[in-house]
């Protein structure tokens, strides 16, 4: 009996192994994620929790697109993706106050293709002006 639990022991400590290689090798790969150097257990927290989050977006992505006949890569995706962003610029105007104007970049025709697919605007947020 003490043979047996030590073989299940051995067993369960490789299969832990195992998901630990295959977790650290998901997270550097898949999701881009790096060694944080957070100095609150929260902040780590929050940090591993956005990665997965943007996994399981991209995760959705690839599956609504295939759905539709487009096949590409979880990399593929995050790489057209990436490049668009949310900007803001900053105005001082005649009476002191500043204006901000917060907007998405022009999306690229590769975002566009994907955005047509998933039915989502290729302008997301819209504009906003806010005066301070």
């Amino acid at each position: 009996m003490a043979r047996a639990s030590a073989k299940i022991r051995r067993g369960g400590f490789g299969a832990l192994r195992r998901f630990i290689a295959f977790f650290l090798f998901w997270a550097v790969i898949a999701l881009g994620l790096r060694p944080n150097f957070h100095r609150t257990q929260t902040r780590s927290d929050g940090h591993l929790f956005v990665a997965v989050i943007a996994y399981q977006t991209v995760q959705a992505i690839c599956h609504r697109l295939a759905g539709q006949g487009e096949h590409a890569s979880r990399a593929n995706i995050r790489a057209i993706l990436e490049g668009q962003q949310r900007v803001t610029a900053t105005f001082l105007r005649k009476d002191r106050r500043t204006l901000h104007v917060r907007k998405a970049t022009r999306a690229e025709p590769g975002q566009l293709q994907i955005y047509r697919a998933l039915d989502l605007d290729p302008a997301p947020g819209g504009v906003r002006k806010i005066i301070v």
